[in-house]
């Protein structure tokens, strides 16, 4: 329960800290939420690995998903990303369309099309 409520307690100070700071992220609320973090992972830790118990997938699964989304979750956010408008914009950019293009306006049905 110590750890628990340590990092609850990091984790909330370090966020009242960036509103206190008119929404500026500091390098101490930066220190609290990611001490928070590790407190919390090593309570994980503990949970699953302190405990000699039956073997279970669901744990073991759910600790390093933890650390993949926080990868994912940086890599995401802090990536350069130019500023390319609308949805329609970044959809096109990220699938750009190859191949021959289909007329809206067509007589065929498409199960005949797929046979030929």
């Amino acid at each position: 329960m110590f750890i628990v409520g340590l990092a609850a307690i990091l984790f909330c100070v370090g966020l009242l800290k960036i509103k206190w700071n008119n929404y500026r992220f500091k390098k101490l609320s930066m220190g609290m939420i990611v001490a928070a973090f590790c407190l919390m992972t090593l309570y994980q830790g503990i949970m699953i690995f302190g405990f000699e118990d039956v073997e279970k997938f669901f744990p073991y699964s759910a600790f390093f998903l933890n650390f993949n989304v926080i990868i994912l979750a940086v890599l995401i956010f802090l990536s350069q990303k130019e500023n390319t408008g609308d949805m329609g914009n970044m959809i096109n950019q990220a699938f750009p369309k190859t191949g021959n293009t289909i007329d809206p306006n067509r007589d065929v049905n498409m199960a005949e099309e797929i046979e030929e």
